[in-house]
């Protein structure tokens, strides 16, 4: 189980840091990792008892300021959509939220190695549904 650091507050005026459990994300969601997260002025009212009766223990500083680093296994090409969608329209909406850094990582479609393991898995699952073209005699002269 993966875990984080968080700032806790167990009771009215009582802050304790804890280690808790981090979620993994759905499918099609991201794991941000936050650099610094601050406790904006509603955490505060909450901390001294302005708000009311609250259900303890509750986890401040929820502005937080991350790194985004992204990586699309899926797609085993950078095709168009891939770059456009998330690298630069999910780069957008992550800076525009207050993010920091955004890191799109892209595939690896333009290494030989992986060019050579790709041809070889084509080549091995296409083995009895293409048939070579027959070879024909060279046509006289």
């Amino acid at each position: 189980m993966v875990t984080g650091r968080a700032t806790v507050l167990v009771e009215p005026n009582r802050i304790e840091t804890w280690d808790v459990a981090i979620a993994d994300p759905e499918p099609g969601g991201a794991l941000v990792r936050v650099v610094i997260g601050g406790v904006c002025g509603s955490d505060v009212h909450i901390a001294t008892g302005e708000v009311g009766v609250m259900p303890f223990p509750i986890i401040l500083g929820h502005e937080g300021v991350g790194r985004v680093d992204v990586i699309c296994p899926g797609f085993t090409a950078d095709c168009l959509e891939t770059l456009e969608e998330i690298a630069m329209e999910g780069r957008e909406t992550f800076l525009e939220a207050g993010g920091k850094e955004f890191h799109y990582i892209p595939t690896t479609n333009d290494l030989g190695p992986w060019m050579t393991a790709l041809s070889i898995i084509a080549i091995e699952n296409l083995e009895g549904w293409v048939g070579r073209a027959p070879q024909k005699e060279p046509l006289p002269c």
